[in-house]
């Protein structure tokens, strides 16, 4: 099949992680980036052997050799990069969050199905092999029913006011950050539907969340306890409860390694790969655009947009609304 056109819109730390992992990517090229500064997109370009940059997105989405764009800015811009990139006829990757609230979303779904185009939020953790054999552990039932979910997700951070994640101008904040990697992690493994949810936090001067603890009960009787921060370094870890043992994810939102322990003792999964692990995430949209396809089986839509729906109501709880909403 013809290899996938890869664009980059943006060239920060993100798109360099990405850059790096597509060396492993068999089924595509990347072939420009996009920035808002020309120097650095060529230095980005000439780093990452990529033929083509350009000092503007613009250039970027009318180039007619792209068949996709990842975009890898902060999550305040996503809903215009995307209506860009999808109005000019781009598929589209963009990262996590993949806009701010549920109504950007819905906008840009019914554009990407008007335009008969891909659209996949970059979520990258369903596609790493560790998590991959956990949801495989749990589909045969090696720990029994599914009773309980922990995951926690925090680091001391930049506390500066001026710091982007603190700046509600830019929608900071824990929660759509960094809690959307528990609130995802929960979501896949409970498979349900939520029937309530408890929201706790701290917000700081500035009036964005730093810390937040969720817990939510689906409507199959798990319970889900979740957290974020930027004020501790917290564990970072997943643990899954099930009446027959219990499944231990180390860095869950970026997993080399998982570990299960059942009455057959104690199993643990390495994945021994070179790659941070974005690649498994471009390799699967490589093949979901070869088989023409508009919309991952992996990372559907509908799980985006249920996780900005759910984030929306937690900020609600916590009172938090940015200013340009």
């Amino acid at each position: 099949m013809k290899p996938i056109h890869w664009g980059i819109l943006g060239a920060g730390r993100i798109a360099e992680k990405f850059a790096a992992d597509f060396s492993a990517v068999t089924n595509g090229k990347i072939v420009a980036v996009g920035s808002r500064s020309f120097d650095n997109a060529k230095e980005f370009a000439l780093k990452y052997n990529i033929s083509n940059w350009f000092g503007s997105y613009q250039e970027l989405v009318q180039n007619p050799d792209v068949d996709i764009i990842y975009i890898a800015t902060p999550h305040n811009f996503h809903f215009e990069q995307v209506a860009l990139c999808l109005e000019h006829g781009k598929h589209v990757l963009c990262e996590k969050p993949v806009t701010v609230n549920a109504i950007q979303l819905e906008q840009l779904i019914q554009l990407a199905k008007k335009q008969n185009l891909f659209f996949m939020e970059a979520m990258w953790t369903p596609f790493l092999p560790a998590v991959q054999k956990v949801m495989q552990w749990l589909k045969e039932g090696k720990i029994g029913t599914v009773k309980m979910i922990r995951v926690e997700f925090g680091y001391a951070g930049n506390s500066d006011p001026k710091n982007r994640l603190y700046n509600p101008e830019l929608a900071g904040g824990a929660l759509l950050d960094i809690g959307i990697y528990p609130l995802t992690m929960a979501e896949m493994v409970a498979q349900s539907k939520i029937e309530t949810v408890q929201v706790q936090s701290v917000l700081s001067t500035t009036g964005i969340d730093e810390t937040n603890v969720i817990q939510i009960k689906y409507q199959n009787g798990i319970l889900a306890q979740l957290s974020s921060t930027f004020t501790a370094q917290l564990k970072n870890e997943a643990i899954i409860y099930g009446t027959k043992g219990m499944i231990v994810i180390s860095s869950f939102w970026m997993s080399k390694k998982a570990q299960l322990t059942n009455d057959n003792g104690v199993e643990t999964f390495i994945d021994e790969s070179t790659t941070l692990g974005y690649n498994h995430e471009a390799q699967h949209v490589g093949e979901m655009l070869q088989l023409g396809k508009t919309e991952s089986d992996v990372m559907p839509l509908s799980r985006s947009l249920l996780m900005m729906q759910l984030m929306d109501a937690i900020r609600k709880e916590m009172n938090l609304k940015y200013p340009f909403e």
